[in-house]
């Protein structure tokens, strides 16, 4: 019996979502932090520092990031809306935040960054960190969808 091979087809539709993610006007440039899976767990030096590392936690090793280009997944069940603070938007989700990149892989626990303004002439630098992954439709090695909460770090510095 011969298998159906999928790999053409799904190649073919990642390289077309590529395409329009990298054209699109609604999308925005931002930077990966591609999270490095392979490299070794570091734990907390000193096991008994009260606070130091949650028994679940690891530190992750983040690659040095690639410019990509993302677009926001807000069409049928996976929109996202924001609070509202009064004064516009606060960018607290009430649910995960979907984007789709022209570039993969994408592996879980990856960091995104990329600006957004929100005045006049006011720019804020949003880093959002990837929780999941999933594939867009049913055939093998096509396109993901990433699903981000918001990941606090200081201003002007690198995950």
């Amino acid at each position: 019996m011969i298998p159906r091979d999928y790999r053409a087809t799904g190649n073919a539709l990642t390289a077309d979502i590529n395409t329009t993610i990298t054209y699109h006007p609604d999308s925005f440039e931002c930077l990966l932090y591609r999270a490095d899976l392979s490299a070794p767990e570091t734990v907390a030096s000193n096991a008994d520092v009260v606070g130091s590392m949650e028994t679940s936690e690891r530190a992750v090793t983040y690659l040095d990031p690639v410019e990509a280009r993302a677009m926001r997944v807000v069409e049928g069940p996976f929109f996202q809306s924001a609070t509202n603070a009064g004064d516009g938007p606060d960018g607290n989700l009430d649910q995960p935040l979907v984007l789709v990149l022209n570039l993969e892989p994408v592996p879980e626990q990856s960091i995104i960054q990329y600006e957004e303004m929100i005045g006049e002439d006011d720019r804020r630098m949003v880093s959002v960190y990837v929780v999941k992954s999933d594939l867009i439709g049913s055939i093998p090695g096509g396109k993901e969808r990433h699903y981000c909460i918001p990941f606090k770090s200081i201003e002007g510095e690198a995950p």
